[in-house]
């Protein structure tokens, strides 16, 4: 009779064996996985579904509540309050430069090895030379290296300040106000440590000198289109009775709910919903996606045939229209730039009136709540143009959809 087959038995972990045990691994994990340099970033906001009013005041979940249960206005909550849309590459500030350069480069093992052997020399036991002697090499490297990373630094500066204060045109009205609560942009050399503001600052933020110094186009100023062009331009005739017009803003200042008017060969600010375009009959613009994906082609997208009729800045600012009130519902922030999803609502409107017997591009019926996707979405770094070049607008009020 042959003996029975041995069983191997592998050595199995504790946090397997034990559930007791796996709070202490994932410890671990975290201690040796931890990235020093996340000190000095700040923290980053939770990526939460958002919601943009327009035409519409918040509601009263969007402010904190004392413990009498009283709503404090100007405080808001944290789902509440969108990201700027500021951008910031750059690594250093004046007050971080320092510490963290000096942390990046000790990462390096060469660096850590040759301070090792300095710090021995400080030893009378293990001295060889003179301590300042053993210490000059590798204080040269780190003042190359440092050198090398602050010009490298200040070009992203320099980059970021260029980015940051382009110029758009944002709707100015005295009968319109942005209700959405917009973080404003802050300086990267600025000291934050030792005051913060109130939540108060939160709501309407400080124009920026760029906006201040520069007077509001009024509504009827646009851009003609050549003798003979078949584009026109987004309800001129509309716009000269009116007291509303477009004001440039700096795109660091530019909130969430602002509306915005593009004109051919403008930079996409920030991701946005096209409202209307002057191309009346197919209600299409163009765009160019290069800076995000290469393709140097023209590809098109459509207005939403529910906000068309905002044609004009007095359209926008006119909120006692109730097609003009409405909720956009944007999911939470991805970072697939393929893929949106949304909805607009009209809080006004039921599906039995005018608006349900509209048709969308789908076949769907446009009632008091209306689909998104990416084909009437612009993302921020693409180019709007038009294929024969000519003058084309469009208004969009602009969520971020990602940060």
């Amino acid at each position: 009779m042959a003996p029975p087959p041995t069983i191997r038995q592998e050595a199995i972990p504790l946090w397997k064996q034990y559930p007791k045990h796996s709070g202490k691994s994932s410890r671990l994990d975290r201690i040796t996985g931890f990235d020093v340099l996340s000190l000095f970033d700040p923290p980053k906001p939770k990526q939460l579904a958002r919601q943009v009013f327009i035409n519409l005041s918040l509601p009263s979940q969007a402010w904190k509540s004392n413990k009498k249960g009283e709503v404090l206005v100007g405080h808001p909550t944290e789902a509440w309050e969108h990201p700027s849309n500021q951008i910031k590459t750059a690594k250093y500030s004046l007050l971080t430069f320092i510490p963290r350069n000096l942390l990046e480069q000790f990462r390096r093992i060469a660096n850590v090895f040759f301070l090792s052997l300095v710090i021995l020399q400080f030893i009378p036991k293990f001295s060889q030379v003179s301590p300042a002697l053993a210490a000059l090499p590798l204080l040269s490297v780190l003042a190359i290296t440092a050198i090398k990373d602050a010009y490298e630094d200040v070009r992203r500066h320099a980059a970021d300040y260029k980015t940051n204060h382009q110029l758009v045109q944002t709707i100015s009205s005295s009968t319109y106000t942005n209700q959405n609560i917009t973080t404003p942009a802050k300086s990267s050399f600025k000291i934050n440590w030792f005051h913060k503001k109130p939540d108060s600052e939160l709501l309407p933020p400080k124009k920026h000198w760029c906006s201040r110094r520069r007077k509001v186009f009024p509504a009827d100023f646009r851009r003609t289109t050549p003798p003979g062009s078949q584009s026109s331009t987004v309800d001129a005739a509309a716009e000269e009775s009116n007291t509303a017009g477009f004001e440039p803003t700096c795109w660091q200042d530019l909130r969430v709910g602002d509306f915005v008017r593009l004109k051919n060969d403008d930079s996409v600010p920030a991701d946005m919903i096209i409202c209307a375009t002057s191309d009346k009959e197919e209600n299409v613009c163009f765009i160019e996606t290069k800076n995000l994906d290469g393709e140097t082609n023209l590809k098109s997208r459509h207005a939403l045939p529910s906000l068309s009729h905002l044609r004009s800045a007095h359209d926008c600012a006119n909120s006692k229209h109730r097609k003009n009130r409405f909720v956009v519902e944007n999911e939470v922030p991805d970072a697939n730039m393929f893929a949106y999803s949304a909805a607009i609502v009209f809080p006004d409107l039921d599906v039995d009136q005018a608006l349900a017997h509209e048709q969308t591009k789908d076949g769907h019926q446009a009632g008091h709540r209306v689909p998104v996707d990416m084909n009437s979405v612009l993302l921020r770094g693409t180019v709007f143009g038009t294929p024969n070049g000519s003058s084309d607008s469009s208004f969009s009020p602009a969520p971020i959809l990602r940060s």
